[in-house]
């Protein structure tokens, strides 16, 4: 996999991805946010293909919303279809992020 995405949680802590699924996880959270302000954030990542997101620039409660939404991404995930050539990648990558957001800060 070339790593062309990033994921940046306010600890430090980083997930690495390939630049399809970063911006499926993108797009993903942006559908799902209730934050307008956070959603149009997001899309302008995707609109102007940017590699990398920092959730140390989010606000609280958008930080606090947005790794809720990242907990719930697996699940969306997997309703990728199966004959989709890219999911299992997709999974995995995603289960990584899931699992890295999910976990306690060091």
């Amino acid at each position: 996999m070339i790593v062309a995405g990033s994921f940046f949680l306010a600890d430090g802590r980083e997930w690495h991805s390939s630049s399809s699924t970063f911006f499926w996880v993108l797009d993903a959270l942006a559908n799902h946010t209730t934050d307008k302000v956070l959603a149009d954030h997001l899309l302008e990542l995707i609109e102007f293909n940017v590699g990398f997101f920092g959730v140390e620039e989010l606000a609280d409660d958008q930080r606090v919303e947005l790794l809720s939404l990242v907990g719930r991404l697996l699940k969306m995930v997997r309703a990728i279809p199966v004959d989709e050539p890219y999911r299992d990648s997709f999974i995995a990558q995603v289960d990584e992020l899931a699992t890295l957001a999910a976990a306690p800060r060091p």
